[in-house]
């Protein structure tokens, strides 16, 4: 009798132990795991849990992530093994100063892979995050997710492909997002104002603040200079552009159409976009340059 009540205790303090790491919920996608700290945010990252429902109950303070691991800061939840194929709904509530100081390492983001995952209705607001080649704030690599409502104020350091909310984005729809970049520090050929390197739809999304590189997509799907092989639809900048283009650094195959720039350049190539393969094509797209201390071509 005592061995089956200890079998039921250890039963209850396991159970215990699991739900206790969120506010409620059971995970599902019908009941997804609540998540009201930053600490149960940085759970999501157990293997257990990369395929498990998620939503903010409350808005988080992520100060303290400034001084986690050794001042790291957050480690970013996934890896290219072990990917996130869940969803994180943010509720409209808002993380601000989330910190994630990793100089040296690749793949740098709140999610570093995610895979069939939905991330929507999320806030960041001052996010500071270093890495060194695929960096961003939200997501590093996306494979057939989608990406919805998302809206986020960051400072971005990198040295290779990077953007405001995806680095790397593949076969994940974009839409309804903005980024305001209060200061990037990054290699201006692959930085986009939303997205580093596109292969997909970005649509009714647009970027303010100061961009070290063009303003919704800079890098490549493939190699070399920012490339879009998807569609940007309904979009637009009102950034200060140094370095790259108002909107794309280089569109190998794909379409710009109905979106805007209307900002400032500190040197720059391309109102628009910067190149322009003959596989690809603008329609119905303005440039408006309000100032400019050096800007190769209108558009």
């Amino acid at each position: 009798m005592k061995a089956f009540l200890f079998s039921i205790l250890l039963c209850f303090i396991s159970l215990n132990s699991i739900y206790g790491q969120f506010s409620g919920g059971s995970g599902t996608e019908q009941d997804p795991y609540q998540i009201s700290t930053i600490e149960q945010l940085q759970y999501i990252g157990q293997i257990e849990n990369l395929s498990k429902h998620f939503i903010l109950a409350n808005n988080i303070d992520a100060s303290m992530t400034k001084t986690w691991n050794d001042s790291l800061g957050f480690k970013p939840i996934g890896d290219v093994f072990d990917k996130f194929t869940g969803s994180l709904d943010g509720n409209e509530k808002q993380i601000s100063n989330i910190s994630i100081n990793r100089p040296l390492s690749n793949n740098i983001a709140i999610f570093a892979f995610i895979n069939g995952a939905v991330i929507s209705n999320l806030i960041l607001t001052n996010a500071a995050i270093s890495g060194n080649d695929y960096v961003a704030t939200v997501v590093a690599n996306t494979e057939n997710s989608s990406l919805n409502n998302v809206h986020i104020t960051c400072s971005i350091t990198s040295k290779g492909v990077s953007g405001g909310i995806i680095a790397s984005n593949n076969s994940t729809p974009v839409s309804y997002c903005s980024a305001t970049i209060l200061n990037s520090t990054t290699n201006w050929r692959e930085f986009g104002g939303l997205i580093g390197r596109n292969n997909s739809i970005l649509s009714y999304s647009y970027t303010k603040g100061y961009i070290n590189g063009s303003g919704l997509v800079g890098g490549s799907h493939s190699s070399g200079e920012g490339q879009t092989g998807g569609a940007i639809n309904f979009c637009y900048s009102e950034a200060t552009i140094q370095n790259g283009s108002g909107l794309v650094g280089h569109i190998s195959i794909g379409t710009l159409r109905n979106s805007m720039f209307h900002g400032k350049f500190i040197n720059g190539r391309g109102g628009l976009v910067g190149w322009l393969n003959t596989n690809a094509s603008i329609n119905q797209c303005l440039a408006v340059i309000s100032d400019s201390s050096s800007v190769l071509g209108g558009l």
